[in-house]
């Protein structure tokens, strides 16, 4: 005697399909972001622009440091290619560990006695953080509130 799941999911389905049509603060928050996303699209090309350039950045400015499987710098965390590279930023652009990575690659400057790059990858790095975090997520979070200001009205 076997069990149908999957008329328990087509339930659930229902249920929610029930629920977006009886709630109109559900309906008016799904219109906005439906209204919003050519804006959001913007602000996400803008934010893929910066990624780019950033990458190409990074692969200059630290393209040439060692991995390092005990460090951040390792096989998985490098700027040696441009799609590790876009990788490391996207990490970094949620917060994840962005400042271990930037120490290590200040402790591997400062062991190959690159003192001109010590400087470089703090600047680039916080300029990151600033640039990509917390303007980006500021813009797609105004975006999103002043389409639901004009839905709301």
């Amino acid at each position: 005697m076997g069990v149908n799941f999957t008329a328990f999911r087509i339930f659930k389905v229902a249920r929610l399909l029930r629920l977006l049509k009886t709630s109109e603060n559900l309906q008016m928050l799904l219109y906005t972001l439906y209204q919003a996303m050519g804006n959001i699209f913007n602000v996400l090309l803008l934010f893929a622009l910066q990624l780019f350039v950033f990458a190409i950045a990074g692969m200059n400015l630290f393209g040439d440091l060692s991995l390092d499987p005990d460090t951040q710098i390792n096989s998985d965390v490098n700027f040696k290619t441009f799609y590790s590279s876009c990788m490391v930023l996207f990490r970094a652009s949620t917060g994840e560990s962005w400042n271990a990575i930037m120490h290590d690659q200040i402790r591997q400057n400062k062991t190959n006695k690159s003192y001109d790059k010590l400087i470089m990858t703090q600047v680039f790095w916080l300029l990151y953080t600033f640039v990509g975090f917390f303007i980006y997520v500021n813009v797609l979070i105004a975006v999103i509130f002043y389409e639901y200001e004009k839905a709301y009205e």
